[in-house]
């Protein structure tokens, strides 16, 4: 994954998992594919891990459970 600093995505992944990009900016985003086509196996290394991190933290059903408990906790 390569992302631009925006929104919610630099809470739901990690530095090793994906790369992150300061600015949108077309020349930086190519730096950063190329960075990853050139390196096969960091760029199947995070993939992997980010792809753990979403089947974990982001399943229907486990999601649904955190937003359940968050809701149940702030109702008290």
């Amino acid at each position: 994954i390569v992302t631009s600093v925006t929104g919610g995505i630099t809470d739901m992944f990690e530095r090793d998992e994906v790369c992150f990009i300061p600015e949108q900016k077309p020349n930086i985003y190519l730096e950063a594919i190329l960075k990853l086509i050139d390196n096969p196996v960091e760029a199947n290394k995070m993939a992997e891990k980010a792809r753990k991190r979403i089947e974990s933290d982001y399943r229907l059903k486990s999601h649904t459970e955190k937003l359940m408990t968050i809701y149940y906790d702030h109702s008290k």
